[in-house]
C-alpha cells in the first residue's frame, strides 16, 4: 500500500492551515496528527533544542540528520520522499521547491529502548540530497511573514495491521549533529480514524516525557 501527507502552514500565523492523507495506509497520517496537536505530544525539550540550533547556519549537519519512529514492531513504512515548497508572498508564479528521497535503516546507533511492542524505523538523507537540505534551510531562515510552507511526504509502501487504526503507537526522536539523539514526539497512542474524522480526541499521550 502507498500513501501520502499533505500539510501546509503560513509563516506569522499559527498552526497548520490545511492537511490532507491519502492512500490506503495510514503511518503518515498518524504523524500528521501529531503534527496538527502538537500540545498533545510534541516533547518542548527537543523542540527547544531544534529552535537553538535552527538559529546557527552550521549547526545541522545534513550527513548526521536522522529520524527515528518507534512504532509497533509490524509496521513498515519504505520508500519515502519528501518535497517542500516555499511559496513566497512577494513571489509568483512557482514557489522554490526542495525534493528529498529518505533511505530507511531498521537501526540507529544510541538510541533508546523503543516502548514495548515497538521497534525503531530510521530515515536518512540519500548522499545526493545534503546540498538540496542546505539550500532548503537557508531559504527557510529568510523567508517573511506570509510564506506558505507545504510539506508533501509519500510512502511507496505503508503497512501497518489494521488493528492499530484506533490505537497507533508513535515516538520520533531526532539526530542533527554528532551530539546524539533528542525526542520530538513523546511516546503517544494514536486514534488514526478519529484525527482523520476531525475528533478532538484522536489520541492520548503517555506518561512519559522522554
Amino acid at each position: 500500500m502507498s500513501e501520502r501527507l499533505r500539510l501546509t502552514r503560513t509563516f506569522g500565523v499559527a498552526g497548520w492551515q490545511t492537511w490532507r492523507a491519502d492512500g490506503e495506509g495510514f503511518v503518515l497520517a498518524a504523524l500528521g496528527a501529531c503534527l496538527l496537536r502538537p500540545g498533545a505530544s510534541l516533547a518542548l525539550r527537543g523542540l527547544w533544542r531544534m529552535a537553538r540550533l535552527w538559529r546557527s547556519p552550521d549547526a545541522i549537519d545534513p550527513s548526521a540528520l536522522r529520524l527515528a519512529l518507534a512504532m509497533h514492531r509490524d509496521v513498515r513504512v519504505s520508500g519515502v520522499a519528501l518535497r517542500v515548497e516555499l511559496a513566497l508572498p512577494a513571489r509568483a508564479p512557482r514557489p522554490d521547491t526542495f525534493e528529498f528521497a529518505l533511505r530507511g535503516q531498521r537501526r540507529g546507533t544510541r538510541l533508546p529502548a523503543a516502548q514495548d511492542g515497538c521497534a525503531w524505523t530510521v530515515l536518512a538523507l540519500s548522499a545526493p540530497d545534503r546540498r538540496v537540505f542546505a539550500a532548503m534551510t537557508a531559504a527557510l531562515r529568510a523567508a517573511p511573514r506570509g510564506t506558505r510552507l507545504t510539506l508533501d511526504i509519500a510512502a511507496r509502501r505503508s503497512r501497518a495491521p489494521d488493528t492499530l487504526r484506533a490505537d497507533f503507537p508513535l515516538r520520533a526522536d531526532a539526530q542533527i549533529d554528532a551530539a546524539g539523539w533528542f525526542p520530538l514526539i513523546r511516546a503517544t497512542r494514536i486514534d488514526v480514524a478519529g484525527a482523520l474524522a476531525g475528533g478532538n480526541d484522536g489520541w492520548t499521550s503517555s506518561t512519559s516525557r522522554n
